[in-house]
């Protein structure tokens, strides 16, 4: 992983890491999740990742041999849109993952090496967290059921 990137410009970062809010920082930021393989997680099983904070990408990103590593099964591909337009193919599947404290199933992609690794919106949704843009980090917000 080359977390040199997050000082360079943002012409400089790699497709899959740009988005709305992204654009919006003036430098990208990193946080630390646990991840563990759909029902053998919770407290104490995962391992932790630093993941790259990306709200433009739906899904989020974990290296292919980590999921591998704690056994999460792939459901199917997913044919995903970067942002230069090109069109990619990865597989997903189910996955348990720690945010601020909060263990939540969320699906994740499985990627490939020289990939980020990248928490994206869909799994900030299923923790209820948010982005807080002028401090730079997550925080917690209370899920509205409706």
């Amino acid at each position: 992983m080359n977390w040199e990137m997050m000082n360079a410009p943002f012409s400089a970062l790699p497709a899959t890491c740009t988005g709305c809010k992204l654009k919006q920082m003036a430098r990208p930021f990193t946080t630390k999740i646990s991840v563990g393989g759909w029902g053998n997680g919770g407290p104490g099983k995962g391992e932790e990742i630093e993941v790259l904070v990306d709200t433009g990408a739906a899904y989020t990103s974990l290296p292919k041999n980590l999921l591998e590593r704690l056994k999460v099964p792939v459901r199917g591909a997913l044919k995903l849109q970067m942002a230069d337009g090109s069109i990619i193919e990865r597989s997903f599947g189910p996955c348990e993952v720690k945010v601020l404290d909060r263990w939540v199933g969320t699906t994740v992609v499985f990627a490939n090496e020289a990939d980020l690794p990248l928490l994206g919106t869909n799994t900030m949704d299923d923790a209820s967290v948010d982005v807080d843009l002028h401090g730079k980090r997550l925080v917690p917000v209370q899920a509205i059921q409706a």
